[in-house]
């Protein structure tokens, strides 16, 4: 699971890195200003007509396509809507601006041309513009869509049109001041004081709200809500709290009004080709830039993908240092064992000469032996006597003795020298080998003792040597030597089989080695092919990135942007809803959900 997680993020990283990059273009800005100050049929206001004018002038200097008018009737009003929802078809910014008058009825804001009669609630419909067709006509544009209303002055009309009711029905409901709009969703809209409240026209050049909005228009780098808050405490000030705008805003992403123009000119040099460290001196020569963010997103992706790609070296290093040290020990093992194999035939070489080379040695000794008592023998009795005689059973068994004494000595010094030759070698794996040259030693003197039996010599008048004389039946008559016989051969089969045994148990643990060498082979394979497989995916999912659609892109950066951002979490689930409902990528779609699901509160986004 921890390698699908950062492998998921490599895929959002990738996604935001590939929308990132896409050059700068330059932004379509349309703007409809409207101020009407000479109604007909109430008193002149003094400042919507100039409120319009200054603000004009500020909006041409950020770049706007500016529709301005002045004092339009209900003809008037049409024409311009009309223009200015043709010209915001695909633009990335549109803004609408009305100074004078207007009210709300039915919990409905109306818009007040200057030739505007109202008797009753028929003449209202058609002698008003409904704010309601300003939101379908910013609608047009693809882009922010701004809505500024200074309309909520002290209105004549609206008491002229309660009067005109003859307060027969108190469902006329008409109210000075405008209403919150109830589907402000991906919009900016900014009152000039609260809802159902009336905002003043003030004493000089301009009202206090457009008086804020023009001169904070003009400093650089406000995002658009500290920009309106900024607004908002200046008219608080300077109505010593008498009025106090308000500000709905639903945006996905951070805006900027006015950005200044050395930072956009870095910016748009290094867009596209920016590397870690430009953005990182980007970000320190300007910190309050409306690009700060994006470079920032882009640093975020470079470092992330920069620590995945040193932390895939190092894994893939350490499997390679381990694989390298897999095969050495695999290589130690096959020359240790193929030197113990060579070692063990050697033994089993040198063991049956040495077994071979003691029994001949022995036999020659017995031989000599028995001859030598023969000779003796004769030289001090004369012939032998018959067989059972009391001095020649005497010189029988001395000789015997002697013989035993003799075989037993040489066996002795073979074994003494035996294992003088094995101590230098490692005591522990050799010590089976030492046991079976020792039954084979005690075997060698068991068949020496049956091999003297035979030497016993023959009474009569029989010469020459003994030893071919010996009959079977004269073993039987030393007990002893057939008991001492049976003995060392049970003794030599019983080494036998402990040696067959050892020899067993040694190649069973060769076996059981050889299969965990042939497990750690295989699961080195199937790492292999796993870290071979995740380069692979790798590959595939940073292509997938490059070839991300432009919708996909922009989606991506869309959400990107609500996560960054510090907003309420109501605020942020709106925006979120709004996104997906609009997304067009399905690629992006999972995340969107799961965000929305994380937060699960209702939207309400109002700062005062």
């Amino acid at each position: 699971m921890a390698r699908v997680a950062k492998l998921a993020g490599i895929v959002i990283a990738s996604l935001v890195w590939a929308l990132i990059c896409q050059p700068a273009v330059a932004d379509k800005r349309v703007a409809l200003v409207l101020g009407n100050s000479n109604y007909l049929r109430a008193p002149k206001l003094t400042n919507p007509e100039n409120d319009a004018e200054d603000l004009a002038g500020v909006l041409r200097g950020l770049n706007f396509e500016v529709i301005f008018k002045t004092d339009v009737d209900r003809r008037g009003l049409d024409l311009a809507l009309e223009e200015f929802e043709r010209r915001a078809q695909g633009a990335d910014t549109a803004m609408f601006f009305f100074a004078g008058h207007g009210l709300q009825h039915r919990g409905r804001n109306y818009l007040v041309p200057i030739d505007a009669d109202l008797e009753d609630e028929v003449s209202l419909r058609y002698n008003t513009l409904a704010l309601d067709r300003v939101r379908d006509a910013l609608d047009a544009a693809s882009g922010v869509k701004i809505m500024v209303l200074d309309a909520c002055r002290n209105n004549p009309l609206a008491d002229k049109l309660v009067s005109g009711t003859g307060g027969a029905s108190r469902s006329v409901e008409v109210t000075r001041g405008l209403a919150r709009l109830d589907r402000a969703e991906g919009m900016v809209v900014a009152y000039a004081t609260q809802a159902d409240r009336v905002a003043q026209d003030g004493i000089g050049r301009n009202s206090p709200f457009s008086a804020a909005l023009v001169r904070r228009l003009q400093e650089p780098n406000l995002e658009i809500a500290t920009l309106f808050r900024r607004v908002a405490q200046d008219v608080f000030e300077q109505t010593g709290g008498r009025q106090r705008p308000e500000l709905s805003i639903s945006l996905l992403q951070d805006f900027y009004l006015n950005v200044r123009d050395e930072d956009a000119r870095v910016w748009r040099s290094i867009v596209t080709t920016a590397t870690e460290q430009e953005l990182q001196d980007f970000i320190a020569r300007f910190p309050s830039s409306p690009y700060a963010r994006d470079a920032q997103s882009r640093l975020f992706v470079h470092q992330t993908l920069r620590a995945e790609r040193e932390a895939f070296s190092k894994r893939v290093a350490a499997f390679e240092a381990e694989r390298e040290a897999f095969e050495r020990r695999e290589r130690e093992a096959a020359q240790a064992e193929k030197r113990d194999r060579e070692i063990t035939e050697r033994e089993k070489a040198d063991l049956g000469r040495l077994k071979t080379a003691m029994r001949q040695e022995a036999q020659d000794q017995l031989s000599k032996a028995a001859s030598k008592a023969w000779d003796t023998r004769n030289q001090g009795e004369g012939p032998p006597a018959a067989m059972g005689a009391g001095p020649t059973t005497d010189a029988t068994n001395d000789l015997r003795e002697a013989a035993r004494n003799q075989i037993a000595t040489i066996i002795a010094q073979r074994e003494v020298a035996a294992r003088v030759e094995r101590r230098a070698r490692k005591r522990q794996e050799r010590q089976a080998l030492r046991d079976q040259v020792a039954a084979l030693a005690a075997q060698n003197r068991a068949d020496a003792n049956r091999d003297q039996s035979r030497v016993e010599p023959e009474h009569g008048a029989t010469s020459g040597p003994i030893w071919p004389s010996v009959s079977p039946d004269q073993l039987a008559e030393d007990p002893r030597s057939t008991q001492a016989a049976e003995a060392a051969r049970k003794q030599a089969t019983r080494i036998v089989a402990e040696r067959e045994l050892a020899l067993r148990e040694r190649e069973e643990a060769r076996k059981e080695e050889e299969a965990r060498r042939e497990d750690k082979r295989k699961s080195l394979r199937e790492e292999v092919a796993a870290i071979a497989a995740q380069r692979k995916q790798l590959a595939a999912l940073e292509e997938a990135a490059t070839n991300t659609t432009p919708a996909c892109r922009r989606e991506a950066e869309l959400l990107a942007h609500i996560k960054q951002k510090e907003v309420e979490p109501a605020r942020r689930a709106a925006e979120l809803r709004v996104l997906r409902a609009t997304l067009t990528c399905d690629a992006v779609r999972p995340a969107v959900t799961a965000a929305i699901t994380a937060l699960q509160q209702t939207p309400v986004t109002t700062f005062e």
